[in-house]
Order: C-alpha cells, then sequence, then structure tokens
C-alpha cells in the first residue's frame, strides 16, 4: 500500500514538473490522509526525492527535487544537443558533484525545444547557441549567458564541386538548417555573401538528415559535428564555415536568471575552469563524453577538433556575424544585457 501510493505521488509530481502541487491537493488526488501524506512526504524528502516549501499563507507545495531551484535544493538538471562540442562537459558536472550537487543530463533534439524547457523552468541551465539566446532575450526571456563557449565547428554539407558553383548553378537553392541557432545564422550569411537565391528548410533533428537516401544534389545541409561527418561518410562533402565565413562564436552556457541567487558566481568560476582545463585533459573528457553521447571515441576525437574553446566572448565577432546574417532581432543593447560579465 505504501510503497504503491509513492509510486503514485512521483508520478504526479513528475507530471506537475516545476510547478508542483499543494499538499491539500495531493491529499485529494491520492485519497488519503493529510497525516499519511505527511509521513510518505517526509520519507521521501529524507531520501532526497521531494522537497516541500512554504507558498503563500500556509500552503505547503511538494515537488520533485529535481525541479527545484539549486539555491535551495542540490540537484541541477543541465540540457544538451548531441554535439562533438561540448569535450569539456564532463570536466564541469565533475566539479559541480565536487561542491555537492547531484547532476542530470538532458537531451534534446534541437535548440529551439532545449530553450523553450530552459524558460519554463525545466532547466536550471544549458549550452546554447549565442544567438539562440538574443533571439529570445529580445522578447525578454529570463536567461543570461555566461561568457565563453565554442569556436566554430560548423559545416555547410553538400554533393558536387566547389560549393560557389553548385550555389550558382541554380536560380534557387533550399538550405537545411536547424532553427534560431548558429547553423540559421551561418546559413543566411552564407547565402548572403555568394548572393545566390536560396530558402531556408528546417529540419527538427539532425539524424534527419544522415537517414534520408535521396540524392540532395539541389540542396545544402548546415550542420554541425558529427553529423557533417556521418554525411561525409555516405558520399557528401563539407566545408567548414570558419574557412567561408571566419571566426564565429557557437554555444555559451546559458542560465534561467532564477539561478543568480547563490549559485551565478560558482558556475561562471567552474565553466571558466572547464573550458580552461580541457585543452590539458582532453584525452580522459574525451573518453568519458563519448560514452554519455554514445558517439565512438575515435571519431568524436577527430571531429571535436573542429571546435576551440574560450572562457571569453568576443562582442564584436557576435555583431559582426548578426550583421551579415540578418534577420535576428539583436542590439548592441540586448547583446550586454544577455552577456553576464
Amino acid at each position: 500500500m505504501k510503497t504503491d501510493i509513492k509510486h503514485r505521488l512521483i508520478k504526479i509530481l513528475e507530471e506537475a514538473g516545476p510547478r508542483g502541487y499543494t499538499q491539500r491537493e495531493l491529499v485529494y488526488m491520492l485519497g488519503v490522509s493529510k497525516g499519511y501524506l505527511s509521513l510518505i512526504v517526509s520519507q521521501l524528502e529524507k531520501n532526497g526525492v521531494v522537497v516541500r516549501y512554504r507558498g503563500p499563507g500556509r500552503t505547503v507545495i511538494v515537488k520533485l527535487t529535481k525541479y527545484t531551484h539549486p539555491s535551495t535544493g542540490r540537484y541541477v538538471r543541465f540540457g544538451i544537443v548531441k554535439s562533438s562540442e561540448y569535450v569539456f562537459l564532463p570536466i564541469l558536472l565533475k566539479k559541480l558533484r565536487d561542491r555537492g550537487f547531484e547532476t542530470e543530463l538532458v537531451f534534446y533534439p534541437n535548440v529551439r525545444e532545449l530553450a523553450t524547457s530552459l524558460l519554463q523552468g525545466r532547466l536550471h541551465m544549458a549550452m546554447l547557441p549565442i544567438y539562440t539566446q538574443l533571439a529570445y532575450r529580445f522578447f525578454g526571456a529570463p536567461i543570461k549567458s555566461i561568457s565563453g563557449g565554442a569556436v566554430g565547428g560548423g559545416f555547410i554539407v553538400y554533393r558536387g564541386g566547389e560549393i560557389k558553383e553548385l550555389i550558382d548553378s541554380y536560380d534557387k537553392i533550399s538550405v537545411y538548417s536547424s532553427q534560431i541557432s548558429t547553423m540559421e545564422i551561418l546559413s543566411h550569411a552564407l547565402m548572403r555573401k555568394m548572393r545566390g537565391r536560396y530558402e531556408i528548410r528546417f529540419y527538427r533533428d539532425p539524424r534527419e538528415l544522415v537517414r534520408e537516401e535521396r540524392d540532395r544534389s539541389d540542396v545544402i545541409m548546415s550542420t554541425w559535428e558529427p553529423y557533417a561527418t556521418y554525411l561525409q561518410e555516405k558520399g557528401f562533402r563539407k566545408s567548414p564555415y570558419r574557412e567561408l565565413l571566419g571566426e564565429y562564436h557557437c554555444c555559451t552556457l546559458a542560465i534561467h536568471e532564477n539561478l543568480m541567487t547563490g549559485l551565478r558566481d560558482l558556475v561562471k568560476t567552474l565553466y571558466s575552469e572547464a573550458l580552461r582545463e580541457v585543452s590539458r585533459k582532453f584525452d580522459d573528457a574525451i573518453d568519458q563524453y563519448s560514452r554519455i553521447i554514445n558517439v565512438e571515441k575515435d571519431l568524436l576525437t577527430k571531429t571535436s577538433r573542429d571546435y576551440s574553446y574560450r572562457d571569453y566572448l568576443d562582442i564584436s565577432e557576435i555583431e559582426r556575424l548578426i550583421r551579415e546574417g540578418g534577420g535576428y532581432m539583436v542590439s548592441t543593447e540586448i547583446l550586454r544585457e544577455l552577456v553576464e560579465e
């Protein structure tokens, strides 16, 4: 009986997410007495599964520990899109665990869904393209960017000869890209530079590009590693955006503004340390990260070399790519408001 109630309670709280439920609501939903519920919640709280805290008046709210704010709990939910980019992640997560935080890594198919989960409070922090953060911040999203992150790593993937010849051979060409992302703004910047008539189409998950078997001779695909290499192994050519457009920032650590209390300085310090240490601890980090994202170690070692890491942001580089790519609702004021100094 007690075990069944515990399982039902956890399921209900999982569905509630960050909002949780009041003890009064849970008594009604589970059909148990207030005293019995309090006993069950106390046991789960002791085991670190749930937390309860005061709401308005005498209200007591119960939620799963993983949905609590890390400044009141010791649980950090961290979101990423699978990429060769985040080799430093095992270093950062270990640093958090060494300071008493339990960490959970959550995977998303694209940065739009990842950003939405961060804004909804389902994540405490996430690796997000700086351009995605800018677009969301324009509408007042409660996120901040911790300075530093990856540079490079994006590719244009296609069939045929030189990319300029391919673009010139069609009156209009389609570019497949992820949405509200580094890939999208790079796609716009490249097409504008080469003065081709084009349209942007979006894929939800880069694995869609790899699974598709059609020729795609009339399209260009904009993606990141290891997916660019997967496509190369299927006979496509890939060209790094770095060679076509110069240096550019990709992802930085985005945090929910609510994280500011108590944890901001710690996260900023640990993130900076991880970025500086990744080259020195590269082999061990690669070994751990390959298991985390389930990518073969040799392939991950090869594809992660397309990224470099900085513990700072070059604002002028970001502004340059925004000007070249266009389409983003951004200003210098919003950019400086976003970036955590």
